[in-house]
């Protein structure tokens, strides 16, 4: 709630802020008349300035999810095998526009070892708004749904024929 209180304060500071730059920037073009046109443009843009890590960032954290949500099937015949998860721990993505990380979820095969089918579920922490003022404890982008995995696992299991147990443990 405190966050909240916050931002409706810092707001209006910004707005007035934006408009005595853009003011500032047009103060000699405004008097013709597409001086005006100028004005609004560069004004939204300052407006939209905290917010541009998230703008990048989602078009990033589409293409990743694009890629890495999808279902890989790795292996010809899958009916009748027994499978168990293989955990992989996260990859933090470097050099993107906001936090970006990937978790594996991958099946193996009980009997051979053989990589059975993958995919991975992505989720992306907010940008530098989200994080001035969370409404949450994590973190979540303003502008996009920051999680994705795939659309079609629900019964996975059932269309590939497969039996899931868990993995043994070795001593």
């Amino acid at each position: 709630m405190i966050h909240l209180i916050l931002f409706l304060l810092c707001f209006p500071v910004w707005l007035y802020i934006v408009f005595k730059i853009s003011r500032f920037l047009t103060r000699k073009i405004i008097e013709q008349w597409w001086g005006v046109f100028i004005a609004f443009f560069i004004f939204f843009m300052l407006l939209a300035l905290p917010l541009t890590d998230e703008f990048i960032g989602k078009r990033q954290f589409e293409k990743i999810c694009n890629e890495e949500s999808m279902v890989h099937i790795d292996v010809a015949s899958t009916r009748g095998r027994t499978v168990y998860f293989d955990s992989r721990p996260q990859q933090y993505l470097a050099d993107t526009a906001v936090a970006i990380k990937i978790l594996p979820i991958r099946y193996i095969d009980a009997k051979t070892g053989e990589l059975v089918f993958h995919y991975a579920y992505v989720t992306a922490n907010g940008g530098f708004v989200s994080r001035m003022f969370p409404a949450t404890e994590d973190v979540y982008p303003w502008t996009f749904s920051g999680q994705c995995g795939p659309d079609n696992q629900v019964n996975l299991f059932d269309k590939l024929g497969l039996k899931k147990i868990e993995k043994e443990h070795k001593k």
